[in-house]
């Protein structure tokens, strides 16, 4: 399976996994990888396996291809790790197995019940990683919201993966051969709104060249209205018609022309707060809004977070230590996956090994964790004195980092020398019997069994 993770000058990265010898990149919807950039040509490059090496080969594009920061010319050898950039894109190859945990971090991994992988992945799409249910419910509402031709509204706060859930629901959709446009809202001028959204006509002024815009770009195909929430309230007026009629005039022009492009707009914002105080049309918030789909903050998805972790790492020989994942399993993240991802990579330059230990996390990482307050004995006696569910007062909690590990680790010892040594004894003696693999899923996953 070949993984390729692409980034652009915005947002976050996005992976695609293959199991095909020709991979085509470009501008062109005909592409594998579809990059909308002015750089990009149609038909860019390819990536070709040869036997048992992969080449890539630049298809005379405008301004060519580098590998490692180096022309390609010709065709010539791709390696695992290569960076390849087009245009302001930059791709990552690997040809390594991309749903498989790196040898470096198999020891750590394997045998604890987890492992490394995307949820429900098709072929050619981004890879969302994580397994926990909260992001399983999500991307259930995502698929089933791609499959109509509505306009879609996703919120989350920043650096959840608006973006890549959006490409999740353009691939999945009837649309998926057409372009994925984005359009950075925050990061359009006042002045040059109109002209990025539907395009100048030529002759406008003197000079002028006839450019299309992001709706007609983006004709057979999904706009992604990247934090909507930000655009000015002329903006949204004239953005408003544009969702109503599927028309727009180009800048200078007078022919209005039709578009067929699916909406997907993503926010940060509370749009009802914004409404109230008159910072957002209510028109237009209730015609994005036929679809909604929410995309949980990485705090309620704790389960996720080791996986995550996996799959920053994939491309080295690196491990986290258990010290350091703790101080991880701990720690808000309030800029998300994005800043998880961040930490990661700083974290693996700075260790210059093939640890990665407490001190080289960032000094605001660990003075945020771990949370202290609720002690294992609290917790046993809500258990077994007051009956509560061990989910509730257990499981819950930890997930949401709100519980620290070694006061789990501390209760379970307790609870499995009670029990007579026995983890399905245990259960009973939890009130869980019926749940016993569970119980052993949850210690195993999350590194809080016993003899661990």
């Amino acid at each position: 399976m070949t993984t390729i993770s692409v980034r652009g000058p915005t947002g976050p990265a996005v992976l695609y996994r293959f199991d095909k010898e020709a991979i085509a990149l470009g501008r062109s919807p005909d592409s594998d990888i579809v990059i909308v950039d002015p750089g990009i040509s149609r038909f860019h490059a390819e990536i070709r396996r040869e036997g048992q090496r992969w080449t890539i080969t630049d298809r005379g594009s405008q301004n060519g291809t580098l590998v490692n920061g180096r022309p390609v010319v010709g065709t010539e050898p791709l390696s695992s790790g290569d960076e390849i950039t087009l245009g302001d894109a930059v791709a990552c190859f690997n040809a390594a197995p991309g749903d498989s945990v790196p040898e470096a971090l198999a020891n750590e991994t394997v045998g604890r019940g987890w492992s490394l992988r995307g949820t429900g992945a098709r072929e050619g799409e981004p890879v969302m990683v994580g397994e926990s249910d909260a992001l399983r419910e999500a991307l259930v509402a995502a698929d089933r919201a791609a499959a109509e031709d509505v306009t879609i509204l996703v919120t989350g706060e920043s650096g959840t993966g608006k973006e890549l859930l959006a490409r999740r629901i353009h691939a999945r959709s009837p649309r998926a051969r057409g372009p994925f446009v984005v359009v950075n809202c925050p990061a359009l001028p006042a002045s040059l709104i109109e002209a990025e959204l539907f395009g100048v006509q030529k002759g406008t002024a003197t000079g002028v060249e006839a450019r299309a815009g992001r709706f007609e770009m983006a004709h057979g195909g999904t706009i992604f209205l990247d934090e909507i929430g930000d655009l000015e309230l002329a903006a949204q007026a004239k953005l408003l018609r544009v969702l109503q009629d599927r028309i727009i005039e180009r800048v200078g022009g007078r022919e209005p022309m039709v578009v067929d492009a699916r909406a997907v707009a993503a926010t940060n914002h509370d749009l009802v707060a914004d409404i109230e105080r008159g910072a957002f049309r209510r028109d237009l918030y209730h015609r994005i809004h036929a679809a909604v789909v929410h995309l949980p903050p990485l705090r309620e998805r704790g389960e996720d977070l080791r996986l995550l972790v996996a799959h920053f790492l994939s491309r080295w020989p690196v491990k986290v230590s258990p010290e350091a994942l703790d101080i991880l399993m701990h720690y808000d993240f309030p800029g998300n996956v994005r800043e998880l991802e961040h930490v990661i990579q700083s974290a693996r330059i700075f260790a210059r090994g093939p640890t990665i230990l407490p001190e080289h996390l960032p000094e605001e990482i660990r003075r945020g964790a771990p949370r202290e307050g609720v002690s294992a004995e609290a917790l046993y006696d809500r258990i077994a004195r007051d009956k509560e569910s061990f989910w509730d007062v257990i499981q819950k909690p930890f997930l949401r980092r709100e519980v620290s590990r070694e006061e789990i680790r501390r209760f379970v010892r307790r609870a499995y020398r009670e029990a007579g040594g026995s983890y399905r004894a245990m259960a009973r003696h939890l009130g869980i019997d019926k749940d016993y693999k569970r119980l052993l899923h949850f210690l195993w996953d999350h590194d809080l069994g016993v003899d661990s």
